[in-house]
């Protein structure tokens, strides 16, 4: 009766960790794809807005560059966008973004 015991909880406690690691191994590789999925996004997104931003860099075209990011903001129900120049200064940001950025990105 002892032995049965031991081996009905061993068996148990095996299955159970033999079931917690697939499902960690699971969640991890969703978690890798979803990542995957948003950079994508992300970067098809960017080609979207980039020839509409890319005309629009004229020091007189500020508000109509500011407007398009205040809609592509609430179309895509993103937190916010910003636009940088070459240097790595901010020519364009969403409301609210600049409390979200510390700093502006590399």
């Amino acid at each position: 009766m002892r032995l049965s015991a031991r081996l009905i909880i061993s068996l148990i406690l095996g299955i159970a960790l033999v079931s917690f690691l697939f499902a960690l191994t699971q969640v991890r590789g969703q978690k890798r794809a979803l990542r995957n999925e948003l950079g994508v996004r992300a970067e098809i997104e960017a080609k979207t807005l980039e020839s509409a931003v890319e005309s629009m860099l004229g020091p007189r075209d500020r508000k109509d560059l500011n407007y398009l990011l205040e809609q592509f903001k609430e179309v895509q129900h993103i937190p916010g966008a910003a636009v940088y120049d070459v240097h790595g200064a901010p020519l364009a940001l969403t409301t609210g973004l600049a409390q979200l950025l510390p700093q502006a990105p590399n």
